[in-house]
């Protein structure tokens, strides 16, 4: 978990570049390792960077949340059958409850970095608007961990719906945690007992 959540700070961070460098119509391997290198290099030039609140969820609510694909990572931890169940309210519920939860997660991750190193592997499984980019991240700590972003192609540019590292999948780990709560009420009880989740860490200031 540890790797996950730092190689997490990272890619959040490298993300933040991707229409401002003008690399959303660059093959996606390319885009994240141009992204990442940028963030490495800015994340060593300001030690200061992740230890400002404010410019923590700044930079998260302005630069970051706009690059991830929450409606299609919501779809994903419900299944299609309990999508289709919901209404549209529900459904929107959801991904602004779930945005708001990994949002918590995300602005704690990038406290998390601490000198890490990135390595890329070629890109062997993509299509027009879908990509797996694999990289191996470093730890000085921990040792190597192999890290899959996958990645999709839409109106917005590449942005990301998922992530695995050492196996483990984001979306995945999220499914398996809530299928209790789906099973007790569906979409909208997800929705609610994210929202109960997300006033706590709010009043928690954590």
């Amino acid at each position: 978990m540890k790797i996950f959540r730092l190689f997490l700070a990272v890619l959040l961070l490298s993300v933040t570049v991707l229409h401002a460098e003008g690399l959303q119509t660059s093959p996606p391997d390319e885009v994240v390792k141009k992204t990442v290198d940028d963030v490495l290099s800015a994340l060593t030039a300001d030690k200061e960077l992740t230890k400002d609140a404010k410019k923590t969820d700044d930079l998260v609510n302005t630069k970051i949340l706009p690059r991830f694909d929450f409606e299609r990572m919501a779809r994903v931890i419900v299944g299609e059958n309990q999508w289709s169940l919901a209404s549209a309210q529900e459904q929107s519920d959801l991904v602004n409850e779930y945005r708001t939860f990994l949002t918590h997660i995300f602005t704690k991750s990038l406290a998390q970095y601490s000198d890490e190193k990135v390595t890329f592997l070629p890109l062997d499984t993509a299509t027009e608007n879908e990509a797996i980019v694999k990289c191996k991240v470093i730890d000085p700590t921990d040792g190597p961990s192999m890290v899959d972003i996958k990645v999709t192609k839409n109106a917005a540019g590449w942005q990301v719906y998922d992530i695995e590292w050492g196996g483990v999948s984001l979306s995945r780990t999220y499914k398996s945690n809530f299928k209790s709560i789906l099973q007790q009420g569906g979409v909208a009880n997800l929705a609610s007992a994210l929202r109960k989740k997300n006033q706590d860490n709010k009043l928690a200031g954590n």
